[in-house]
């Protein structure tokens, strides 16, 4: 079977099931397989495939068929410009993420060598992230509750060269140092309308998505120094809600920013 044919055959089967984007999956599974890029794919289009790549890509589309994730099924997932090795124990990195860590940076570009936190860090793509693109040399600490999780932040951080140190904690327990920065992207995905494959404990915000949020202001303040500032994550139509909350644990200065989408995307609360 030629290139071109394995495609065409691919990208048929993922768009009868309703895959939106069959045409861009089909492309990224070969291409994966290959060791290529989708340019270099595209001028081997008339190249024939082994049998074994064959068989190999089209037992990936059928994974992807039951709707697997693509960044699972060829191990990586690009975020902020880096490549960042995902399993099934983290979070896949989302590009609406990319609106917090752009707050995060200008948030802590005009600091003095700034302790930054990132509570729950999965892969580390907001930390690595963080790390490698402020200049100010950031002391920066990730946290995660997951063993698995931890294990693969740190890999990425390996292979990107990024300064990070990873500690094993529920929340924020077990810190004692005060943080110009505390950043998170929490669990904030309502308890029935998880999506299946991704691990749960990185995106279950209880019945209404916002479980996670009163704990954390209630900790921050122990933790952030005097006008600190702690950056989150939130999902769409959670803003008002999120706000209120912080408003009772004794933020007063709140303020929201958007992602591309236009939806308040990251609440930012200063510790005054």
């Amino acid at each position: 079977m030629l290139v071109k044919e394995a495609l065409y055959r691919a990208r048929k089967e993922l768009q009868q099931i309703g895959i939106e984007s069959f045409w861009l999956d089909g492309d990224l599974l070969l291409a994966h397989l290959l060791s290529i890029d989708r340019t270099a794919l595209y001028i081997n289009l008339n190249e024939r495939l082994s049998s074994a790549i064959q068989s190999q890509f089209f037992e990936l589309i059928k994974r992807r068929m039951a709707k697997e994730p693509v960044a699972y099924l060829v191990g990586e997932k690009e975020f902020m410009g880096l490549s960042f090795k995902v399993t099934t124990d983290v979070l896949i990195p989302r590009p609406e993420t990319e609106i917090l860590v752009e707050t995060g940076i200008s948030l802590a570009s005009n600091m003095d060598r700034p302790i930054i936190i990132d509570v729950g860090t999965g892969s580390g793509a907001i930390a690595i992230s963080l790390a490698k693109y402020l200049k100010n040399q950031p002391q920066l600490f990730a946290i995660d509750i997951s063993y698995p999780a931890l294990r693969q932040a740190k890999l990425n951080a390996s292979r990107l060269k990024a300064k990070v140190f990873f500690l094993c904690s529920d929340m924020l327990s077990g810190l004692r140092s005060k943080a110009d920065l505390i950043i998170s992207n929490p669990p904030y995905v309502e308890r029935d309308s998880l999506p299946p494959h991704e691990p749960q404990i990185a995106l279950d915000g209880g019945i209404d998505g916002l479980s996670f949020y009163p704990r954390i202001f209630s900790l921050v303040h122990l933790l952030l120094k005097k006008q600190g500032f702690l950056a989150i994550e939130m999902g769409a139509g959670q803003s008002k809600a999120i706000s209120e909350i912080a408003k009772r644990q004794g933020f007063s200065q709140i303020n929201t920013r958007e992602d591309l989408a236009g939806i308040e995307r990251v609440l930012v609360a200063i510790n005054d």
